[in-house]
């Protein structure tokens, strides 16, 4: 019991893909936009940026996709990809990238994220009371849900390092 006091339900806090060799940085990119729609998230890349260094490039993509899952349930993930030393290499006739990569994942599920319930002492009361009797169960598989579309994405970004 308490859970039903929290705003969200945190499923992946910064979990980090560390990884410096061979990377398909522009397949990457391409294959979070494609899990996105699969899964039917609303997606933008909202922060793009690529900066030229000694060592080789910085490429930094930030990805923000949100799902609305029910009017009172609303997915959310946040991908940050960050490239350093970026430098275009060949590997057995096939070109390809090499670089420090760091990829960071955010996943959580919002509760009463269209405000279904106000923010007063008695509508928070109320709130709580619905989910700790009316839909523990459903609350239980949203996290559940979130959580196999988490790896599937942890997955999906593997593929692409090398």
């Amino acid at each position: 019991m308490g859970k039903e006091k929290s705003k969200e339900m945190r499923i992946l806090n910064k979990y980090q893909i560390i990884h410096n060799a061979y990377i398909d940085i522009t397949g990457l990119l391409k294959a979070l936009a494609s899990f996105f729609d699969a899964n039917k998230y609303d997606y933008d890349e909202i922060g793009v940026s690529e900066k030229s260094g000694a060592t080789g490039d910085e490429v930094e993509s930030v990805w923000k996709a949100t799902r609305e899952v029910t009017d009172y349930v609303m997915f959310e993930m946040m991908v940050t990809v960050w490239a350093r030393d970026l430098r275009k290499v060949v590997v057995d006739g096939k070109e390809m990238y090499w670089a420090r990569v760091m990829i960071t994942i955010d996943s959580h599920a919002k509760k009463n994220w269209n405000k279904t319930f106000g923010s007063g002492h008695w509508q928070e009361l109320m709130r709580q009371g619905y989910e700790r009797y009316v839909v523990y169960k459903d609350m239980d598989a949203y996290k559940g849900k979130i959580y196999v579309e988490s790896m599937l994405l942890i997955d999906e970004i593997k593929k692409y390092l090398k």
